[in-house]
Order: structure tokens, then sequence, then C-alpha cells
């Protein structure tokens, strides 16, 4: 009695959201129109980045999931979003991303910026 985790509990992959922002900091510069800290800003951007907010993000912009641990880290954080969340998140990967529209247009499939 006691030993090992509770029925139905799945342990998170080995991954932080401060290493997720540990990567992001240098991208995203303090905004001073804002008229906030840069420890709120901070917050704010992890709080998004925990949420539905990054999810919807890397698939309009077309950005694969992959398998890595930060990817299974995301998809583990989805499973606590309310069914709402989850319901919207769904029927916006049933959609094509900006990429993949963009990739149709122009006739290739890997793009670079010169």
């Amino acid at each position: 009695a006691g030993i090992g985790q509770p029925v139905g509990f799945a342990s998170s992959p080995r991954v932080r959201p401060a290493l997720l922002m540990q990567r992001l900091h240098r991208f995203l510069p303090h905004a001073e129109e804002l008229d906030i800290s840069p420890d709120d800003l901070r917050a704010i951007r992890v709080y998004c980045a925990t949420g539905i907010d990054q999810a919807c993000m890397m698939h309009v912009l077309g950005i694969a999931q992959g398998n890595h641990a930060i990817a299974r880290f995301r998809e583990w954080q989805l499973q606590d979003l309310p069914c709402a969340h989850r319901a919207f998140l769904s029927q916006l990967r049933g959609r094509v991303s900006i990429r993949e529209q963009v990739e149709r247009e122009v006739g290739t499939r890997k793009l670079t910026v010169q």
C-alpha cells in the first residue's frame, strides 16, 4: 500500500517549462510598450507555453510535433486542458497549416529564407 503511482496517473516527461524558456529567451525580447516588468512578461510567456496557445500556434505555423522530450512534454500537458480546449485543438489540427498552404502554392516541400 502507498507504493507506486496512483491508478491512471501518467508521469510527465523529464522536461520543465523553465528549460523551454531557457531555450527561447533570446528570441523573446522584452516588450517595453506593454509596461510590465521582465519577470511578469516571462511568467506570462511560461503560462502561454504551458497551455493551448503554443499547441495552436505550432500547428498553424506547420511546426512538426516530433518525438523528442519537449514534444512529449507538450502533448502530456494537453491532457489537463479543459474538454472544450482539447476539442478546439483537435478541430484545428484537422485543418491544413499555413506552412502546408504555402508549400502547395509554391510547389516545394522545403522552404528556406535567403
